[in-house]
């Protein structure tokens, strides 16, 4: 038997990324109402157990249950790579700028290697 997601980027309206402390990238969520109340109702009923999340399909870490999150907001402490980054600012608008469009941003080039 499959495992169903608690929540999924429909139920997220703005998000703000941030340089983890090692080396990667994080993201805080902002959900709606919908989302905001299942987490609550799973994180209060659920202390002790795993959530883990999974972004573009890839799991990226597992968070551990230890206290109820109230405000409809979840955190990605670490783990994200800068192409997923790139796909998040680019499809939610940032926390607290949910009436606006979401940021665009292009990839940096990279350099061509000198021969």
């Amino acid at each position: 038997m499959g495992t169903m997601p608690l929540i999924n980027e429909r139920d997220v309206v703005s998000a703000q990324t941030f340089p983890a402390a090692d080396g990667s990238l994080g993201a805080y969520f902002k959900l709606d109402a919908h989302g905001t109340n299942l987490v609550m109702q799973h994180t209060l009923s659920q202390r002790g157990t795993f959530l883990f999340a999974f972004i573009n399909g890839r799991a990226v870490i597992d968070l551990y249950v230890d206290r109820p999150v109230q405000d409809g907001i979840i955190a990605i402490p670490r783990g994200l790579t800068p192409e997923e980054v790139i796909l998040i600012e680019q499809k939610f608008p940032i926390i607290g700028q949910e009436g606006k469009k979401p940021q665009r941003v292009t990839p940096k080039a990279t350099p061509a290697p000198k021969e």
